[in-house]
Order: C-alpha cells, then sequence, then structure tokens
C-alpha cells in the first residue's frame, strides 16, 4: 500500500502516531531498563536459537515473563488501537530490542520466543530501538499489522 492508495484510516494514523514515535522510543528505553535486572539470560538453546533467527548480540537479551506486557499510554489508547488493527492489548510478546516480554501463559512456547527474537535481529539490523520502532509502526500504519514488511518476515522466519 503507498501514500496514494493508503485507507483514510491509516492516513490519519500515520499523521497522528508518527510524531508520537520519540515518545514510545522514550518509554520502551526506559522499559528496557527494568528487563536488565528482572529478565533472565537465554538459556544455552535458545541462544543457538538467537543466532540461527540473525541476533548478532543474544547474550545481551533478557526475557522478562509476565502476567501482562507492559505498554504505553493509558488502556483506552490501547482498546482503540486494537478496534483500528493494532493488536496491543491481544499481544502475547513484546521486543524492545534486547528486552523480550512474554505473557506466562505463553511462555513455555517457543515460537513466541523465535518471534520476538527476530524482531530483536531487525532491531539491531536497523540501528537500534528507536529506528526499529519508527520503522515498525511506521509498516503497521501504512500496511497494517498484519500485512507490515517486519511483521511478515518475523512471521515466516518462525515458521
Amino acid at each position: 500500500m503507498n501514500s496514494e492508495t493508503m485507507t483514510p484510516r491509516f492516513r490519519l494514523w500515520r499523521t497522528a502516531l508518527l510524531p508520537v514515535v520519540p515518545l514510545v522510543a522514550w518509554w520502551a528505553g526506559r522499559t528496557t531498563l527494568g528487563a536488565r535486572t528482572a529478565g533472565r539470560p537465554l538459556t544455552p538453546i535458545e541462544t543457538a536459537l538467537a543466532r540461527r533467527l540473525g541476533v548478532a548480540d543474544p547474550a545481551s537479551v533478557r526475557v522478562v515473563v509476565t502476567p501482562a506486557l507492559p505498554l504505553p499510554g493509558p488502556r483506552w489508547a490501547h482498546q482503540l488501537a486494537s478496534r483500528l488493527g493494532f493488536p496491543a492489548i491481544e499481544s502475547i510478546g513484546l521486543c524492545l530490542g534486547h528486552a523480550i516480554f512474554v505473557q506466562s501463559n505463553w511462555a513455555r512456547h517457543p515460537e513466541v520466543l523465535a518471534h520476538e527474537l527476530v524482531h530483536t535481529a531487525q532491531c539491531e539490523r536497523l540501528g537500534g530501538l528507536r529506528p526499529f520502532l519508527h520503522r515498525y509502526l511506521a509498516e503497521c500504519l501504512t500496511h497494517g499489522y498484519h500485512q507490515a514488511p517486519l511483521e511478515q518476515e518475523a512471521r515466516t522466519a518462525t515458521a
């Protein structure tokens, strides 16, 4: 979907949300600080998986198993985003660079961690958390969450 064929909904969201990316990046940076102490390192098997999926620095990855994923902003914003195609509330995993958050009831599903590790590799490849978030959100806004190229790459790599 290019800018000429974007739906009005995505045009509105792109205009409204892209300026918020620096705030989301700031929130994400603050959230990852806690993951350094609360998170666990990858196991040897997970480290091998991370390398296979393209993570350059698997030793820096921390996994936080939590009952609810951390999300920026108020809950009503997540509900609105969910209705417009962003599955924020329904998400079971979240990658913030080398910090990976997984909902407790999905912690034993290796495909969830694998999917988030692909996002970690993308983050490294794109030059860090902020450039990754900018591109990821722009793609979701332009193409829709399920058709966003970075999201498709993560799904394909772990299929």
